[in-house]
């Protein structure tokens, strides 16, 4: 059986896991997981256009990338359908484009289920953390079509905020964390992500002193402690534990629901006792009792990593594929 109808059989299966994510092998296709949801037929569509990219360039590497095979163990696309609830939703970028490198801003959805506007007032709205500056970097999803240099020749595109009315050139790199606005009027929907799982064994988050607007670097639900289900796929060595939170790193996971902050910070306590730290600091909820969190960052969320202290800390963080 050829590549390109393993990857065909591929595209048909998805694994649901609280967001949707279907995950196609170089060398194992036939291990993708089950059936895709019914009564999402636009979504499958727009997924498929993005999917038979995927396959294009996947063939490609499959053709004559063997020698990049030997490099990277497993060469892995897949997608991501993400809830956006109107207002504020933090989502962090899980893929890279296949291939490898930045992700074009461009690139970063499917153009299913956004909503274009004239301003940023009726647009979806994205806004990436500017460590340089310390200020976001906003976008909005345009609906102008004109021809001309530059202009918006194939439909809407993602244009700067305050900037010329052409489409954005911007790119990110994954494990970055971001903020995606909708209207109030548009209502909620669901959004696509894809691309290419990085390839690397590990990766690393460096955290420096402030405000970092991170995520998983691969597409894997993050447990902060190691008494989840799947443990922490972080390794935290080189964070800050304190006391409390002005002494302690921080991390501030944005709650859609409530449209609050769940505050966790690292605590340095350590006693015996049933819930106790008895192996060290932990992740500790702000507000709750001392005992180490069973929270679970999901797949595809972003969040704040606040460093305590004047140095920065690199966090490792462990791919989910073996």
């Amino acid at each position: 059986m050829t590549t390109g109808s393993l990857l065909e059989q591929g595209l048909k299966k998805a694994v649901d896991h609280r967001v949707h994510v279907g995950v196609f092998w170089h060398r194992q296709l036939e291990k993708s997981g089950l059936g895709l949801k019914s009564g999402r037929r636009n979504t499958d569509r727009d997924l498929e256009k993005i999917m038979k990219k995927l396959m294009t360039a996947l063939a490609i590497c499959a053709v004559a990338g063997f020698a990049l095979a030997q490099v990277n163990s497993a060469n892995v696309v897949g997608y991501q359908s993400v809830m956006v609830q109107p207002g504020f939703n933090m989502f962090s970028l899980n893929w890279q484009p296949v291939g490898g490198g930045s992700m074009g801003i461009q690139s970063l959805f499917a153009t299913n289920g956004l909503v274009g506007g004239l301003n940023t007032s009726d647009s979806d709205l994205i806004q990436i953390w500017n460590t340089g500056t310390s200020k976001f970097d906003g976008y909005y999803y345009h609906m102008y079509k004109a021809s001309g240099s530059g202009k918006f020749t194939n439909g809407p595109a993602w244009v700067l905020v305050g900037g010329p009315l052409v489409p954005a050139t911007a790119t990110i790199v994954p494990g970055t964390g971001f903020w995606f606005s909708r209207p109030a009027a548009a209502g909620s929907g669901t959004v696509l992500l894809a691309g290419e799982v990085v390839g690397t064994s590990t990766a690393t988050l460096m955290m420096t002193n402030g405000f970092n607007m991170v995520g998983s670097v691969f597409p894997q639900d993050c447990g902060l402690n190691t008494n989840t289900v799947s443990g922490t796929p972080f390794n935290w060595n080189t964070a800050t534990a304190g006391l409390n939170t002005s002494d302690s790193d921080l991390i501030q996971v944005w709650n859609t629901g409530t449209g609050k902050f769940d505050g966790y910070y690292y605590h340095m306590y350590k006693a015996s006792g049933s819930g106790k730290f008895t192996n060290g600091p932990a992740w500790v909820l702000v507000g709750g009792p001392l005992v180490v969190s069973t929270n679970v960052i999901p797949m595809g969320t972003g969040f704040w990593y606040v460093k305590a202290g004047s140095s920065s800390a690199n966090i490792v963080e462990t791919s989910p594929i073996k």
